[in-house]
């Protein structure tokens, strides 16, 4: 037998009587205690002991301090009286102490779920259906409810999201005996209700309605699936805050308009934060709502215990029983709903046709069968809302027959009582916008301008935004007006002004769109669900889009843009294709099909010609500057001789003041350990440039420098990534040629096809940088190279640095020929002072090295 409960008030007292069907109290008295005393023997029936019970939903126990008894009912006066002596007993009518049973631990309920009836919500409440019927509240704020069922009706979805915690039950360690009242009232019980108030539940609850309007219904199976994905509950928990997460969390505010209520009894004071970040509001609100309810628990439930319990079933055959009205009262409320909601909606619709914003819609003539109840007029509209007005009274009526006979709840032989609320609605008159009905009658009255002052007051792109919105919305100007914009039209340096307002604004997603070898538009979607479209979109349009990681904290870092025009003498610039880079690797690339690159500024975009083609790199504008470009070079070496040497240094997760790293491995090769050097080049480091090369195989390639510099730089190079069969060849030799102002030639060499892959990290340096690149190295005959050490000194140009600078250094070239055993070799710098270092190449564990050139670079200290 599970707890019968009902919502606490504070008018609630041990030992009432109660309507569990209206909710409502009845005798004050109708029940009254015989003893307190846990050790008492009864006098008079006592109905039997009921507290080992749970509560429906929710897995708890509850025992009682006393034995054999049922808690016990004091009167108001009684109660108080206990409270305040809680250790006296008196000897004559037998006062004890009133005890309370505290959980070692709150039990918590999460719900969280789709609603479609306003009825299941009533439900979750512990509410009657009844409640807000008989109350007859319009905005349901009266009427036992804590939402607006405005917005419930409203809504193409709804979502219930419910916590209960429960803390403690009070229920007194003494025996009810039905008083001498309760006795005599044989044939009525219009004030006894059909059960009595046993005791009460405290903790808290916190009750959400989130409505939720679509602006497209196409997208209603997206939308419910992000709102599961942001608001389902499951073990206690909500779904981990991610990217997944955050992204569903965007498509629901791009989609949507979303009406959150909560209530919540216990817990403090709750508050949402701002409609932008609601729904991660309310997560954290009922993530941290139990400790708020332990903390600050309150009564929530009166529990109810039926008369029959009693023993005196000869005196209570009058006593009503609803334990079977429910399915039926479900029904009227969610009729008597949308009753209220039509007649709402029919009082809006009187309220503009009197303001002229809207008119009766006549329709064409109809069948007889399908012809409306109510005329499109005004005694239509009228006759309609006192009909519907009508159908609520007969539903409260209903609900009061059941009250006192709840038998007809369930005579499935009577006449429906009142009309579908769904039949109903198709015999309403239709009104229609004036402004359409307008157009309709005369095509060329004159509509209100958005904007009335001269067109030289405006640009040319906020004219044609103006025109854009009197096309799309004709009825606008009714009641809005556009003023000119406030400020200076001095050109200074570009923002995005979301990002300058809101620096929490994040982007979440772009989409460029390309049609006819032309970039046309560019759609941002931020993660406050703005989105703001640059240029125009059309169907036929190839898209291209890129989502944002922003669990990852993924940021767009980088921009190429290419521009050129067609050939006509009247054509504009325009953007041929648009690259942007993340700083996770992510890159979007707008650009046509058949894209190659331009020959002296002309080629073909999508079969049309353009020329004065042009790309231009943007750097990131950050406050520190733009991310670190991180390179790589090897530095020491253990791998196992029965595969090929395969490694390869990942980069990751690069930001202005950390990344991550780590060396991969693939296929049978195994490598047992290695040591890298790194440094990170900004890509606005004067004097200074750097890349990544990878080859397939040995290869000879140009490599151009961003921006030539104005004297012949150096050139290192590092090996990060190999590759090597080394049953082939067991050399690899990495260098730079042809080095001038423009660029260089790569040369990644080994013999035979040995070399299946290598990755190299270069960087270029002025004789300016204050930076110094050369090499060391050495190489002997591979038979004695066995264990080899290998160790000298270099020095600095002298007056170069005036502190010990850093010193990194990496692998450029080997041959580890001579040795069967696994590769093992590795180098290290050591005593590094202001003139020079000391440095070391070797092998070890039987491995030998013939031949070895280190590239190192000294960076002055800081």
């Amino acid at each position: 037998m599970a707890y019968l409960i009902a919502p606490y008030s504070d008018s609630m007292q041990l030992g009432q009587g109660f309507n569990s069907f209206t909710q409502e109290i009845q005798d004050e008295n109708a029940v009254s205690f015989d003893r307190l005393r846990a050790d008492a023997s009864p006098a008079q029936p006592y109905f039997p002991e009921a507290i080992s019970q749970a509560e429906q939903g929710d897995a708890y126990e509850c025992g009682s301090e006393a034995s054999m008894l049922t808690s016990a009912t004091p009167t108001s006066s009684q109660w108080n009286q206990t409270r305040a002596a809680p250790n006296v007993i008196d000897n004559g009518s037998g006062l004890a102490p009133v005890f309370r049973k505290d959980r070692k631990s709150p039990i918590v309920t999460f719900t969280s779920r789709f609603v479609d009836n306003f009825s299941e919500v009533a439900t979750e409440m512990n509410i009657s259906p009844a409640v807000p019927i008989m109350r007859q509240s319009r905005s349901g704020s009266d009427a036992g409810l804590p939402f607006d069922t405005r917005h419930f009706y409203e809504a193409d979805l709804n979502y219930y999201l419910g916590v209960r915690v429960l803390t403690r039950q009070n229920r007194p360690a003494a025996a009810f005996a039905g008083a001498q009242a309760l006795t005599n009232r044989s044939s009525d019980s219009s004030n006894i209700g059909d059960c009595f108030i046993s005791g009460f539940l405290e903790g808290g609850q916190l009750h959400a309605l989130i409505s939720v309007q679509l602006k497209d219904k196409k997208r209603r199976a997206e939308v419910s699936e992000c709102l599961e994905a942001v608001l389902k509950i499951s073990t206690g928990k909500f779904t981990p805050l991610s990217g997944t997460v955050e992204a569903a969390m965007c498509t629901i505010m791009e989609h949507s308009r979303i009406n959150v209520e909560v209530s919540n009894v216990g817990g403090g004071t709750i508050t949402l934060h701002d409609q932008s970040s609601i729904l991660q509001s309310l997560r954290d609100v009922a993530s941290n709502f139990p400790d708020l309810a332990a903390n600050k628990p309150e009564t929530i439930f009166a529990i109810l215990t039926k008369y029959d319990s009693l023993g005196h079933l000869q005196a209570l055959k009058s006593v009503p029983c609803f334990d079977n009205t429910s399915f039926y009262a479900n029904t009227l409320l969610d009729a008597f709903g949308e009753f209220r909601s039509i007649e709402r909606r029919l009082s809006t619709q009187i309220t503009q046709l009197k303001s002229g914003t809207v008119q009766f819609h006549h329709e064409e003539s109809l069948a007889t069968e399908h012809k409306r109840r109510f005329d499109a007029s005004w005694r239509g509209i009228t006759r309609a809302k006192r009909e519907c007005t009508g159908q609520l009274l007969k539903i409260v009526k209903e609900v009061d027959e059941i009250r006192w006979n709840p038998g007809v709840a369930t005579d499935d032989t009577r006449d429906e009582q009142f009309e579908d609320p769904l039949v109903f609605s198709q015999y309403l008159p239709r009104v229609a916008p004036t402004a359409e009905a307008a157009a309709e009658e005369d095509p060329h009255a004159t509509q209100a301008q958005l904007y009335h002052p001269g067109d030289e007051i405006l640009f040319l792109d906020e004219r044609k935004k103006v025109e854009e919105l009197s096309a799309e919305h004709p009825d606008f100007a009714k009641q809005f007006r556009l003023a000119v914009l406030c400020g200076t039209d001095c050109f200074g340096q570009t923002f995005c002004s979301l990002d300058y307002l809101k620096p929490g604004w994040v982007l979440a997603e772009i989409t460029a769109n390309v049609a006819k070898g032309i970039v046309t538009a560019l759609t941002l979607r931020y993660a406050n669900s703005l989105v703001t479209v640059f240029g125009t979109i059309s169907r036929s349009d190839k898209t291209f889009n890129l989502k944002l990681d922003l669990g990852a904290k993924e940021r767009i870092v980088g921009c190429s843009i290419e521009t050129g025009r067609t050939p006509s003498k009247k054509a504009r610039d325009v953007v041929t294709a648009v690259l942007l880079s993340t700083n996770r690797g992510s890159a979007l690339v707008g650009q046509p099909a058949d894209w190659k690159e331009g020959v002296e500024g002309l080629s073909l975009r999508s079969g049309v010609a353009f020329e004065d083609l042009k790309m231009t790199h943007y750097d990131p504008l950050l406050t520190s500057g733009p991310p670190p470009m991180i390179l790589t070079g090897f530095r020491k070496m253990d791998t196992w001789s029965g595969g090929n040497i395969r490694f390869s240094a990942t980069v990751d997760f690069v930001t202005k003041d950390e990344f991550s790293i780590g060396v991969d491995q693939w296929s049978n090769s195994l490598f047992y350990g290695g040591e890298f050097s790194w440094i990170g080049i900004r890509p606005d480091t004067p004097g200074i440039q750097a890349g990544r090369f990878e080859a397939r195989g040995s290869v000879k390639r140009d490599v151009k420098f961003a921006k030539p510099f104005t004297k012949q730089p150096q050139v290192m190079t590092w090996i990060s990534g190999l590759d090597l069969d080394i049953k082939i060849s067991k050399r690899v030799d990495v260098h730079a040629t042809n080095i001038d102002k423009t660029g260089f030639t790569m040369n990644v060499g080994s013999a035979d096809s040995a070399l299946a892959q290598a990755s190299i990290s270069w960087i270029a340096m002025s004789e300016d940088s204050g930076c110094i690149i050369s090499s060391y190295g050495f190489q002997d005959d591979p038979e004695d190279c066995v264990d080899k050490v290998d160790e000298s000194t270099r020095r600095f140009p002298e007056g170069k640095f005036s502190k010990p600078p850093k010193v990194l250094a990496g692998f450029t070239a080997f041959d580890i020929s001579g040795s069967s055993e696994n590769p093992r070799f590795g180098t290290f710098v050591w005593d590094v002072t202001a003139d020079q270092f000391a440095w070391n190449i070797y092998a070890w564990g039987g491995s030998s090295i013939s031949s070895a050139r280190v590239h190192w670079i000294a960076i002055p200290a800081e």
